[in-house]
């Protein structure tokens, strides 16, 4: 059983369908099938399904020692609790734009390279803000994104 099958399990298990768990992650239904069908599950796309279906998502070592990679009680849960279903998919939206936007720079030679030849990606900030997003959704898709890391 590969991991769409499961996830396909667990939402049976928990009364959910695929097409609520594909307006939660701000995808066509069809984006999720293909989604599905791929198998292409990240880490973070896996914390979301937990978030999604209310579960902890956990390395279990075989003497029963738990790595949790998500947890309800954790901070990314809070921030799901404190932003809603709405300003989620508006920060998923933001984001896959952000990375196009970025993806789109690199390939034009826009990025420096480091002394080894790799594309040096700065970090995300206020000067990258879109002139259509508003500077208070702007701040809070930077704490809904990097939280405590920036």
């Amino acid at each position: 059983m590969n991991a769409s099958d499961k996830i396909k399990a667990l939402l049976a298990l928990q009364g959910k369908k695929i097409i609520d768990l594909a307006d939660y992650f701000g995808m066509t239904r069809q984006g999720m099938s293909n989604k599905m069908m791929r198998g292409s599950w990240s880490a973070s796309d896996l914390e979301m399904v937990a978030k999604f279906v209310d579960c902890d998502l956990f390395f279990e070592t075989r003497d029963k020692q738990r790595i949790y990679l998500f947890s309800k009680g954790d901070k990314q849960s809070h921030m799901a609790e404190t932003y809603n279903a709405e300003q989620t998919k508006r920060f998923l939206k933001l984001d896959r734009r952000m990375n196009s936007e970025s993806r789109e720079k690199m390939f034009a030679g826009k990025y420096p390279k480091n002394e080894f030849g790799v594309i040096v990606i700065p970090a995300m900030s206020d000067a990258d803000k879109p002139s259509d997003v508003s500077s208070e959704e702007w701040h809070q898709f930077m704490d809904w994104k990097f939280g405590d890391e920036r």
